[in-house]
């Protein structure tokens, strides 16, 4: 089982690097249009680096003697997957902010800043609770505990529900098979 999850863990890990890494890329390209593009590949990513829990569970389901898989090993395996991956999103995006001199957050605020001043749809008062909302957001990030908590609820609730829903999906009692040993 430990094998199962730091190999489908790692593999998943890998996927979602990979994505984080592409996606930075992207949205540091000075166009607001990009973190539209980078938000839709890092949550594919996400989506995709979680099929790997699938994976560990059904490899860990195949390898039991008769096949079974309960619920609650589906979760437990599922969930050390998903902290697995989320770990090592949030070391990487911690890790990349630190040496790629980074003022993200500034400016993605500033990004969205400008898209609440172009929504005619929202009233000034709205506009103004969004803006504030988002001029805190840049004051709380500089704090790194924050930034790793909020990192890892970027990523890790999109893991627990895979690993609820494939351990619900992949669960199946033993084999009902009865052997006669009398014969």
């Amino acid at each position: 089982m430990r094998n199962s999850i730091l190999k489908f863990g790692a593999l998943g890990s890998a996927i979602m690097v990979i994505a984080l890494i592409a996606s930075t890329q992207l949205m540091s390209v000075e166009n607001s249009d990009n973190y539209g593009i980078g938000e839709v590949i890092g949550f594919s990513s996400m989506i995709l680096s979680f099929i790997t829990i699938l994976l560990a569970i059904r490899e860990v389901r195949a390898k039991n003697n008769d096949g079974s898989m309960t619920f609650g090993k589906g979760l437990s395996i599922g969930l050390l997957v998903s902290l697995m991956v989320s770990a090592v999103y949030v070391i990487t995006w911690m890790i990349y902010l630190e040496v790629s001199d980074s003022n993200f957050i500034e400016e993605y605020s500033q990004a969205q800043i400008e898209k609440v001043q172009q929504n005619d749809e929202l009233s000034t008062l709205e506009k103004e609770e969004q803006i504030d909302a988002q001029q805190q957001m840049v004051v709380y990030y500089q704090n790194p505990a924050f930034r790793v908590g909020i990192t890892f609820m970027e990523i890790f609730p999109i893991g627990l529900l895979f690993s609820l829903l494939y351990a619900l999906v992949m669960m199946r009692k033993g084999s009902s098979r009865v052997i006669d040993q009398n014969i």
